[in-house]
């Protein structure tokens, strides 16, 4: 399943990261592209984080068993890793929850000095949201940064701004394409699987017409941030 942002994210860092020689680290899923295109360009070394066990085993399964991309669960507020081991930390639509905080200090901690961070956020366009796109998000556990306030934050916690991208445009696409999917896995599930996947066949039934029929694009957008930890420029 393809996720916001589509591929305007990898290929705006593409213009603005080597990943030759470099070792990255993808926190959530869906990110097989990306991860895929970090080890074709030359990475030495591309792992993946999940918080959830379904996750973990849906990534072997794209993965396979010989895939090169070691595949772990962790929490994202707090990893395994050691302090200043990654060269690249990658987030898309990954890390927008009311964790955020908490995640971006770990996020922090392990990125090296000078490494880069980027990361496609959830923003809102206004203060308050209609009460059906707010459902949307406290259904998906997605608590996005005010639109207007978005840059400001990186910058209070220390991150150098490199380059921003609104790629909103892409929500709708995103959504249309989720919703093509739901149904061709609807005609490949039996009635008992339907029924046990139930609740979560009708949250992504309902996200989709969110934004395709009830303008949900007016109010939420994504965008793309690619931050520099302090430290020794590269």
């Amino acid at each position: 399943m393809k996720l916001p942002g589509l591929s305007e994210q990898i290929n705006f860092l593409r213009d603005r990261f080597e990943p030759e020689g470099k070792s990255i680290l993808i926190f959530g899923t869906n990110s097989e592209e990306a991860a895929n295109a970090f080890l074709q360009e030359g990475a030495e070394r591309v792992e993946i984080i999940v918080e959830e066990y379904d996750n973990f085993l849906r990534y072997k399964f794209s993965l396979g068993e010989n895939s090169s991309i070691p595949v772990k669960i962790m929490e994202f507020t707090v990893t395994d890793y050691s302090s200043e081991s990654f060269d690249l930390i990658y987030a898309q639509a990954s890390v927008s929850s009311a964790r955020r905080n908490k995640i971006y200090r770990e996020i922090k901690r392990i990125v090296k000095p000078s490494g880069i961070f980027c990361v496609g956020e959830f923003v809102k366009f206004t203060d308050e949201l209609p009460p059906f796109v707010a459902n949307v998000l406290d259904n998906s556990d997605i608590v996005p940064l005010k639109d207007s306030e978005a840059k400001k934050y990186f910058i209070d916690r220390n991150w150098e701004v490199l380059a921003v991208k609104d790629v909103s445009f892409t929500l709708e696409k995103y959504y249309a394409e989720v919703k093509k999917e739901l149904e061709m896995m609807k005609k490949k599930l039996t009635d008992e699987e339907k029924i046990w996947h139930k609740k979560l066949l009708n949250k992504i039934s309902h996200e989709s017409n969110v934004f395709l029929k009830l303008g949900g694009s007016r109010y939420i957008g994504f965008k793309v941030f690619i931050l520099r930890k302090e430290g020794k420029k590269i």
